[in-house]
C-alpha cells in the first residue's frame, strides 16, 4: 500500500533528520517505499548521492544470527514451568531490584531516540541478507563494510579542560580524567589472489585477480579514524597481516613498511 506508507515514510524522514542533527554526524537521509527489503536495498543504492557524489562503500550490519536462532531453532526447546517457590518469591520484589527498574527506566528516557518512535520492521531473512551482499558485491561492484560488535565499542576516555585540571590542582573539583582499556586501533588486511582460466585455448593467458583495492581501503579507513583529535590522542594504529609459512614474516613486514611509507600511515 503506497498511499498508506507515505505518511510514515515522511515521518521516518523527520527521525532520521533530528537524528543526524543531535549526533553531529554529516550525512543525507534517504527513504525507500519497496515491497521487498531486497528492492529498498537497490533503489536507495542506486539513487544515493549528491550530484557526481556517489558512495562507493556501503556499511551493513552483520546479521543477527543470535536471534536468528532464538526465533527458529534447529531442534524445539520446551519452556521450562516455573516452580512455586520461586514464582512466590518472584511475586515480592526486593527494593535492590526496584532500584534496578527506576535506573533502567530512567536510562532508556535518557537514551530515547528520534527513530525509536518508527514503526517497527520485520526482520531480514537469510536468504534476503545474501541477496543484497551479492547485489552490491557482484552486480553493482561497490565496496562492503560489515560492521559488527559496536555495542562493546569502547570510545576515547573524557579528556578533562584546562579549568577542570586547574580546579583539580586546587583540590576544588574531582579530577574524573578516565582511562581507556585499549590502546590500539588494530587493522587486519587480507590480500587474496586467484587466477581464472581464459577460454579460447592455450593461447589465452589466465586472468591473475586480487582484491588489492580493499587491502588498502581497510588501511585509509583506520588511517581516517586515527584522524580525529580524540581518537589519535587515545589510540595508535597497528596492522596486522598473515603469512602462510613463518619463513615469509619478515618478508611481509617490509612489504607492509614499504605500503605503509609510500601511503604516509603511521602505524605499527
Amino acid at each position: 500500500d503506497f498511499g498508506g506508507a507515505v505518511p510514515e515514510a515522511r515521518r521516518q524522514q523527520t527521525a532520521w533528520t533530528k537524528y543526524i542533527d543531535f549526533s553531529s554526524v554529516k550525512a543525507f537521509v534517504n527513504i525507500a517505499i519497496s515491497p521487498a527489503v531486497e528492492w529498498g536495498a537497490r533503489n536507495i543504492v542506486l539513487s544515493a548521492g549528491l550530484g557526481g557524489m556517489r558512495p562507493n562503500i556501503v556499511v551493513m550490519g552483520f546479521f543477527n544470527l543470535t536471534e536468528y536462532r532464538r526465533t527458529e531453532p534447529l531442534i524445539p526447546i520446551p519452556t521450562p514451568q516455573p516452580s512455586q517457590s520461586s514464582t512466590a518469591a518472584s511475586t515480592q520484589p526486593s527494593p535492590n531490584d526496584l532500584k534496578k527498574r527506576r535506573r533502567s527506566k530512567d536510562d532508556k528516557l535518557k537514551g530515547q531516540l528520534p527513530t525509536d518512535l518508527n514503526r517497527p520492521e520485520g526482520a531480514v531473512g537469510v536468504q534476503s541478507y545474501v541477496t543484497i551482499l551479492e547485489d552490491l558485491l557482484h552486480r553493482l561492484q561497490i565496496n562492503v563494510a560489515i560492521a559488527r560488535g559496536f555495542q562493546e565499542l569502547e570510545f576515547p576516555a573524557h579528556r578533562p579542560s584546562k579549568k577542570e585540571r586547574a580546579l583539580s590542582l586546587l583540590h576544588l573539583a574531582q579530577k574524573d580524567e578516565e582511562e581507556n582499556t585499549k590502546r590500539y586501533i588494530d587493522l587486519w588486511p587480507i590480500q587474496m589472489s586467484a587466477e581464472i582460466a581464459a577460454e579460447g585455448g592455450e593461447r589465452r593467458q589466465n586472468v591473475l585477480t586480487t582484491n588489492f583495492d580493499t587491502y588498502t581501503l581497510i588501511l585509509q579507513l583506520g588511517c581516517i579514524l586515527h584522524t580525529v583529535p580524540a581518537w589519535k590522542r587515545a589510540y595508535k594504529v597497528r596492522v596486522a597481516v598473515f603469512v602462510e609459512y613463518e619463513s615469509d614474516v619478515e618478508e611481509e613486514r617490509g612489504r607492509v613498511k614499504t605500503l605503509l611509507s609510500n601511503l604516509r600511515i603511521e602505524a605499527e
